[in-house]
């Protein structure tokens, strides 16, 4: 009976340990009941709180990126429909050449309103020696004459021809006084004038050179056969050559002298501003001192009829050179000449 009391109440014990909360937790479990939903929808709320901040701050970089390139748009645009404030500098070349220079003058438009309409050419009769010249175009023709003059000895030839010429007057003189010399005609119609003869003989002598100066490879072979020996021969017998002559004896004669000239842009145009620089270069043919004081020379091969073409084209070029040559000597140009194979003068401008 005792031991059944025993096992009943260690029983309604267990049944009441079974049934009672362990200590510390009494109502945790209905409160985390509670808490579970407030939890759930808070953890809900989070990602889509998130997407909301996430596409407002692509829209804002959105709107600062489509602003940022309004306003480049803008400023480009207005910097397009601007106009370029040096626009009158566009044409403006910092370094440029006499002969550009001469092409700006006012017979620029006559010379190439002269191309404007084709002609028939007209091809006329030439001697044998002036087509050999015309083999070669303008400009090669005009390199080949520069060349060769500037390799020939001016010096050494007009000083021969110098004394060659005297001994001749010499002679005849002495032949007239003693009576054995012939008249005057008598030696024409025997032997020819002696201006005919010394022709002659300068024109072999000046061929000679020129094939010399070819074989020495001095002169290009097609330099060569450009350069006509009468049209050379007639120059020599000029008085800017025989100044020329006189001026290499004694050192005073400069060939083919480079040069680079620096003047305001506004004497090219009143258009452009005073205080800009444009270098001008070019190469000045022949220039000699003479008494202290300086000569320019140009040699021209264009195929002109009137001294005044070639003043006209040419008096700028010749200015820029005594310009040049006056500051890099201090000395003054005293004359400025231009010599024109084609009428066989000099033209002094």
């Amino acid at each position: 009976m005792e031991k059944e009391q025993n096992r009943e109440k260690q029983l309604q014990g267990l049944k009441q340990f079974l049934e009672t909360e362990p200590v510390g937790t009494e109502g945790k479990e209905p409160q985390r009941a509670e808490q579970e939903p407030g939890k759930k929808e808070s953890e809900e709320k989070e990602p889509a709180e998130a997407g909301v901040r996430g596409q407002r701050l692509e829209s804002g970089e959105a709107d600062a990126a489509e602003m940022a390139a309004r306003d480049a748009a803008a400023r480009l645009s207005a910097r397009l429909k601007s106009g370029y404030p040096h626009r009158n500098l566009e044409r403006l070349y910092t370094k440029t050449t006499v002969s550009e220079l001469k092409k700006a003058g006012m017979e620029e438009a006559a010379e190439e309103a002269y191309h404007l309409f084709e002609e028939e050419e007209v091809i006329p009769y030439l001697p044998r020696f002036v087509r050999s010249e015309d083999k070669m175009g303008g400009a090669a023709r005009g390199s080949a004459y520069h060349k060769a003059l500037e390799l020939f000895p001016f010096g050494s030839w007009m000083a021969r021809k110098d004394a060659g010429r005297d001994s001749s007057e010499e002679g005849g003189m002495e032949a007239a006084g003693t009576g054995r010399g012939d008249t005057e005609k008598e030696n024409v119609a025997r032997h020819g004038s002696p201006e005919a003869a010394e022709n002659g003989a300068d024109r072999k002598e000046l061929e000679a050179l020129l094939d010399e100066m070819r074989e020495q490879g001095r002169l290009l072979p097609e330099y060569r056969e450009a350069v006509s020996p009468w049209r050379l021969e007639a120059f020599l017998k000029s008085s800017l050559a025989a100044r020329m002559g006189r001026a290499d004896a004694a050192g005073l004669l400069h060939k083919e002298q480079p040069f680079v000239l620096g003047i305001p842009a506004s004497e090219l145009g009143e258009a452009f501003p005073e205080d800009e620089t444009v270098l001008i270069q070019g190469i000045i043919d022949i220039y000699f001192e003479e008494d202290g004081e300086l000569v320019v020379a140009d040699y021209k091969t264009d195929a002109v009829t009137q001294a005044e073409e070639l003043v006209n084209r040419y008096r700028v070029q010749l200015d820029y050179y005594a310009r040049a040559l006056e500051q890099l000597t201090r000395k003054r140009v005293k004359e400025k000449i231009i010599y024109s194979f084609a009428l066989q003068r000099e033209i002094v401008l």
